[in-house]
């Protein structure tokens, strides 16, 4: 991202074999405010494309599935481009698709109870 602001430029570098033992690791860093706020972007982000899902689709389970297998596929992708793709963000990304699941899931119910 910062080669983009400051310097305008844009590149990929494909790492042909990735280290793939990385993506397993868990080095939380509850101490650390900034990786706090991206672990919250990641719950948040992928909350907000369930919901978006969900508009597109009317289908929540569908949504969700859909969220889901982003994901998935988005740490999966990081890897092999020398980003740090980790399975327990995966797990973080799907706990804010699930929570913006039920939260549609218990509105829609409380509607149709009134």
């Amino acid at each position: 991202m910062r080669a983009l602001l400051e310097l305008s430029s844009l590149t990929f570098r494909l790492v042909p074999h990735p280290d793939w033992s990385a993506f397993f690791t868990l080095d939380f860093q509850l101490g650390n405010p900034q990786w706090v706020i991206t672990k919250l972007g990641h719950f948040s982000g992928f909350a907000i494309m369930d919901l978006l899902f969900l508009n597109c689709l009317k289908r929540g389970k569908l949504a969700v599935a859909c969220s889901v297998v982003f994901a998935i596929g988005t740490e999966i992708l990081q890897v092999p481009f020398g980003r740090d793709g980790r399975l327990y963000d995966v797990g973080i990304d799907t706990l804010g698709i699930l929570c913006a699941g039920t939260l549609v899931a218990l509105d829609q119910a409380m509607t149709k109870r009134k």
